[in-house]
Order: C-alpha cells, then structure tokens, then sequence
C-alpha cells in the first residue's frame, strides 16, 4: 500500500476488519489465516471466503457451482480447499 495509505492507518488489516462488519450472514471459519469469514454465495457484495492472511495479505476466494446452486456448505467446502493450495504458497 501507499505510504500515504499506511500513515492514515488502512493497512490491510484494518480494511478486511472494517469490510467484514458490513457483511450479513457471515460464517467465521477457524484454521485458516489470521481470521477468515465467508460471506456466502451468488453476485452480492461479501460473498465467498475472505481470508486475513497478515496485516498486509488479503485474499477472497469465491466459486460458482452454477446458478440457482446457493449450497453454502458445497461452496464453502470448495474454496477452503482453494484456500488450502494457495495459502502455503503465499
């Protein structure tokens, strides 16, 4: 992030704490990163696996089994595996 950014206290962190309070419905989900939530399913804004990596690394994972699909366990279930490929690497 900018410097600019960073001095003004919008470290990653800050912004993924600040986001997640916005989401509905969310589900915590232990084990991975820092903190982790999903946000459900579909196009709305929050959906998917919101992953706090540290307090500069994000990342959001999120996965279409086709439409009208709206299974959170089975989308949940898919992108921790996701998550599980790509955190090692980070």
């Amino acid at each position: 992030m900018a410097g600019e950014a960073v001095a003004a206290g919008q470290i990653t962190k800050n912004i993924f704490i600040s986001t997640k309070s916005f989401v509905e419905n969310k589900t915590d989900v232990p084990g991975l990163g820092e903190e982790a939530y999903y946000g459900g399913s579909g196009l709305k804004a929050g959906a998917g696996l919101h992953i706090l990596v540290n307090d500069n690394t994000s990342i959001n994972i999120s996965v279409g089994l086709g439409l009208g699909n709206d299974n959170r366990e089975e989308h949940l279930a898919d992108e921790k595996k996701l998550a599980q490929i790509i955190l090692p690497q980070l």
